[in-house]
């Protein structure tokens, strides 16, 4: 007889805060870490609120349970029409219920649209700061500093994160904040377990492992692992006065805007790398 097909109904907002992605992954992790060939509904019916943080890992886990062979199945919401529009412009209908890719030139849209990235390419981020310069003038300092902090993000997962769905990055800019948003989601190793393998001494605490990384510290250390993430979030928070999130393994790293830097270990488990860089536009 088959195996009950796994039910994952997510009703909260799932806005891009580390509170939100840190609830969503605890809401899946019967899904996450399933790895039989078993069919699974995640139900965002009851959602009001998504970004491109909860839109890539979304993506993401289906992307890996379809190359496990299992049968991935999502209900987006239909309402209301902000999100709906969010839906179809971020592509998250193109990928999840098959519908033509929405015309991202749009004047209404503000997100670069989900993209499944095997490799890392310097150009890679030019979408998001045409979108940007769409209604900003803004410096080519803030635009290469925008371009190296997505850079890293990507090519931690093409040299270190061994995940064989590549590497999804989505965008969107808050026009009411004046700030935008980068979400760069894996399901490879993750930044823990890599570190654990190359640097013994580290143990398997994420706590530690985490410090280390957005301590700015692991720029000091031999080889390259671990400097893209600790070079990004030097740039987001410190040249840009932005936030970063990272959650990987068991542990989530955070800095709010103009706060401190916050470790946790989680009791759950996010199998792979997620980051999300917020950072402000200037005026």
């Amino acid at each position: 007889m088959a195996a009950e097909e796994i039910t994952c109904r997510v009703g909260f907002s799932l806005a891009d805060t580390h509170e939100a992605m840190c609830a969503l992954i605890e809401r899946l992790q019967a899904i996450l870490l399933c790895m039989e060939g078993r069919g699974w509904h995640i139900d965002l019916g009851g959602c009001r609120e998504m970004g491109p943080f909860s839109a890539s890992v979304l993506l993401a886990t289906v992307l890996e349970g379809r190359a496990r062979g299992q049968g991935a199945r999502v209900t987006l919401p239909k309402e209301p029409a902000e999100l709906a529009g969010f839906c179809e412009f971020s592509g998250l209908n193109h990928f999840l219920a098959e519908s033509g890719l929405a015309d991202c030139s749009d004047p209404a849209n503000d997100t670069v649209a989900l993209r499944v990235l095997r490799g890392a390419r310097f150009s890679d981020p030019e979408p998001i700061i045409e979108l940007i310069r769409r209604s900003w003038r803004v410096s080519e300092e803030f635009a290469e500093y925008l371009r190296i902090c997505a850079n890293e993000a990507i090519r931690n997962v093409a040299d270190h994160a061994e995940s064989r769905i590549g590497a999804v990055l989505c965008a969107r800019v808050d026009r009411n904040a004046r700030d935008v948003r980068v979400a760069v989601v894996d399901r490879g190793l993750g930044v823990v377990a890599t570190l654990a393998e190359r640097y013994p001494e580290l143990g398997d605490d994420p706590e530690a492992a985490l410090r280390l990384v957005i301590s700015g510290d692991m720029r000091t250390w031999p080889g390259h692992l671990g400097h893209g993430i600790s070079n990004l979030y030097s740039i987001a928070v410190n040249q840009c006065r932005g936030s970063v999130c990272l959650i990987t393994g068991h542990g989530v790293a955070f800095h709010e805007r103009g706060g401190r830097a916050v470790v946790r270990r989680m009791a759950y488990e996010f199998p792979g790398t997620a980051v999300l860089v917020s950072m402000p536009i200037p005026g």
